[in-house]
């Protein structure tokens, strides 16, 4: 193996430091924490230290006075004011965003430091692509460029620590009998609904597998519509299953430990990130198809089927192998050979 200079020359004489930024929304907030723990792992397999990191969440009200195009490079004042003291003695030389707001901030560090600063974008900032030294978009968006590295899927890393937690958390989960499958689902957007008949489809399925002697776990997400979670719950009331949904507190919510044991998943299809997080595990994708389409999501399905992960759902669970998803490894991969 190379030494650290090798594989990352900016990480052999100290350690870097890495602010993330974000306006705190949850996805996004998950997508800077999984990206900092894969490059934690990247450093550590290379002998290097790992980052000195801060974690910053964006005063939205200051942000709104810098949303114009011209205000921008003072969108360093929407950063809360230990930030700015934190940047005037020890600046960071790595800097990972995700959102618009945080990608308007990015773009106004990146300004005032130019080469002592390495900018990360996470998802596309649609303007000003060239402000950035690496943007990570999903490849269903089509973004190019000399400094895009598309994802299939958010940058999303599970450690093996992280893993482990999950595992002994959740060991009960494990101690059930039966086949479990993980059965995640989404809702409404802007190119997809999960109406009644859709939903009642559904637990038609989940009746025929249930009496298959399956072990269904049943996740909700925020954009369950009421009337469909409603008939989900009832099924699962009346069945003794497993149901979980947004209402539960983040320790309390048994969705990582239905990942992390369950032996397939059947994911709602307008759903990037449940797909992905079940890919991640290694666990087949078995897509359901919701009302409405989308030219974005076709591409990120049939992205999803040719690496091996994802399948249409029929109302049969099938088993296959694929290497699980590892965008948020891949990622920190490629900051490291750019900062080299």
């Amino acid at each position: 193996m190379g030494t650290v200079g090798d594989a990352c020359p900016a990480c052999e004489d100290k350690a870097l430091r890495l602010w993330t930024l974000t306006d705190g929304k949850a996805g996004d907030v998950r997508q800077t924490q999984c990206l900092g723990s894969a490059l934690d792992e990247a450093l550590a397999a290379i002998g290097a230290p790992g980052p000195e990191r801060s974690d910053w969440v964006i005063d939205r009200s200051a942000w709104a006075n810098f949303a114009a195009p011209l205000a921008q490079p003072l969108a360093f004042y929407a950063l809360p004011a230990q930030a700015r003291a934190e940047w005037r003695n020890a600046p960071p030389t790595l800097v990972i965003g995700c959102g618009k707001r945080a990608a308007a901030v990015v773009a106004s560090l990146k300004a005032r430091r130019k080469g002592d600063i390495f900018a990360v974008q996470i998802l596309d900032p649609r303007a000003n692509r060239g402000v950035y030294d690496l943007i990570l978009p999903p490849a269903h968006d089509l973004v190019v460029g000399a400094n895009v590295f598309p994802l299939l899927g958010p940058p999303l890393h599970f450690s093996g620590a992280e893993r482990m937690a999950i595992a002994a958390r959740w060991a009960q989960l494990g101690t059930e009998p039966g086949r479990k499958i993980a059965v995640l689902v989404g809702g409404n957007s802007k190119t997809h609904r999960l109406g009644n008949a859709r939903t009642a489809a559904l637990v038609r399925h989940l009746q025929h597998l249930d009496q298959e002697g399956f072990r269904l776990w049943i996740a909700l997400s925020r954009r369950t519509p009421k009337s469909a979670g409603a008939m989900l719950r009832a099924f699962a009331a009346a069945r003794a299953i497993r149901i979980t949904g947004p209402e539960a507190s983040a320790g309390e919510n048994p969705y990582p430990g239905f990942l992390n044991f369950a032996e397939a998943a059947i994911v709602t299809a307008d759903s990037v990130n449940m797909a992905c997080e079940a890919a991640s595990f290694g666990l087949p994708v078995h897509l359901f198809a919701l009302e409405g389409k989308s030219a974005k999501f076709d591409r990120f399905h049939a992205a999803l089927t040719q690496q091996g992960a994802a399948r249409p759902f029929d109302g049969t669970i099938r088993h296959w192998t694929f290497p699980p998803l590892c965008e948020g490894a891949r990622a920190a991969a490629e900051i490291l050979r750019r900062l080299g």
